[in-house]
Protein backbone atom coordinates (compact mmCIF):
# COMPACT_ATOMS: atom_id res chain seq x y z
CA UNK A 1 0.00 0.00 0.00
CA UNK A 2 2.65 2.43 0.48
CA UNK A 3 4.70 2.36 -2.37
CA UNK A 4 1.51 3.06 -4.80
CA UNK A 5 -1.06 6.24 -4.31
CA UNK A 6 -3.65 5.92 -1.85
CA UNK A 7 -7.29 7.50 -1.31
CA UNK A 8 -8.39 8.44 2.12
CA UNK A 9 -11.24 5.86 1.34
CA UNK A 10 -7.83 3.34 1.29
CA UNK A 11 -6.86 5.22 4.98
CA UNK A 12 -9.88 4.93 6.62
CA UNK A 13 -11.42 1.95 8.41
CA UNK A 14 -7.68 0.82 8.22
CA UNK A 15 -6.93 -1.37 12.15
CA UNK A 16 -3.99 0.04 13.92
CA UNK A 17 -2.06 -2.26 15.94
CA UNK A 18 0.35 -2.23 18.98
CA UNK A 19 4.09 -2.66 19.25
CA UNK A 20 2.99 -6.48 19.75
CA UNK A 21 0.72 -6.54 17.05
CA UNK A 22 -2.41 -6.27 19.28
CA UNK A 23 -5.29 -4.71 17.29
CA UNK A 24 -6.15 -1.55 18.97
CA UNK A 25 -8.70 0.43 17.15
CA UNK A 26 -8.85 1.49 13.68
CA UNK A 27 -8.55 4.71 11.74
CA UNK A 28 -12.07 6.40 11.48
CA UNK A 29 -11.16 9.90 10.56
CA UNK A 30 -8.21 12.24 8.88
CA UNK A 31 -6.83 15.54 9.95
CA UNK A 32 -5.47 17.96 7.81
CA UNK A 33 -3.07 20.98 7.26
CA UNK A 34 -5.05 22.96 4.89
CA UNK A 35 -2.38 25.23 3.35
CA UNK A 36 0.21 22.28 2.93
CA UNK A 37 -2.42 19.07 2.37
CA UNK A 38 -0.03 17.27 4.92
CA UNK A 39 -1.85 14.68 7.27
CA UNK A 40 -1.61 16.00 10.60
CA UNK A 41 -3.12 13.36 12.74
CA UNK A 42 -5.45 9.70 12.09
CA UNK A 43 -8.64 9.89 14.65
CA UNK A 44 -8.93 6.52 16.24
CA UNK A 45 -12.11 4.38 17.14
CA UNK A 46 -11.40 2.25 20.06
CA UNK A 47 -13.17 -0.15 22.44
CA UNK A 48 -16.76 0.12 22.81
CA UNK A 49 -18.99 -2.95 20.62
CA UNK A 50 -20.10 -2.57 17.64
CA UNK A 51 -19.75 0.97 17.16
CA UNK A 52 -21.54 1.82 20.99
CA UNK A 53 -19.12 3.34 23.17
CA UNK A 54 -16.39 3.71 21.06
CA UNK A 55 -14.03 6.22 21.97
CA UNK A 56 -12.20 8.42 19.79
CA UNK A 57 -8.82 9.99 20.14
CA UNK A 58 -6.33 11.99 17.76
CA UNK A 59 -3.05 10.06 17.17
CA UNK A 60 -0.32 12.19 15.65
CA UNK A 61 0.60 10.58 12.07
CA UNK A 62 3.99 10.64 12.18
CA UNK A 63 3.65 7.69 15.17
CA UNK A 64 1.77 5.73 12.52
CA UNK A 65 3.66 3.17 10.54
CA UNK A 66 1.97 0.97 7.40
CA UNK A 67 3.19 -2.61 7.86
CA UNK A 68 1.85 -5.10 5.01
CA UNK A 69 2.08 -7.79 7.07
CA UNK A 70 -0.21 -6.78 9.42
CA UNK A 71 -2.43 -4.88 6.22
CA UNK A 72 -2.25 -1.83 8.78
CA UNK A 73 -1.21 0.88 10.77
CA UNK A 74 1.32 0.26 13.73
CA UNK A 75 2.37 2.71 16.92
CA UNK A 76 4.23 2.27 19.51
CA UNK A 77 1.18 4.30 21.77
CA UNK A 78 -0.55 2.61 24.09
CA UNK A 79 -4.60 3.54 23.52
CA UNK A 80 -6.85 2.82 27.09
CA UNK A 81 -9.59 0.27 26.76
CA UNK A 82 -12.19 2.68 29.20
CA UNK A 83 -10.72 5.85 26.78
CA UNK A 84 -10.78 8.16 29.81
CA UNK A 85 -6.78 8.65 29.37
CA UNK A 86 -5.27 10.54 26.58
CA UNK A 87 -2.98 8.56 23.88
CA UNK A 88 0.53 9.91 24.90
CA UNK A 89 3.56 9.24 22.56
CA UNK A 90 5.79 6.21 23.83
CA UNK A 91 8.03 4.39 21.99
CA UNK A 92 7.38 4.10 18.10
CA UNK A 93 6.80 0.13 17.06
CA UNK A 94 9.52 -1.06 15.21
CA UNK A 95 9.37 -0.87 11.35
Amino acid sequence: MMDEPVTTADVIGAPVFGAEGERLGQIDELIFELVNYRITAAVIGHGGFMGLGESHDPLPWELLRWDGALGGYVTGVPIEEDGDEEMAPGPMAPI
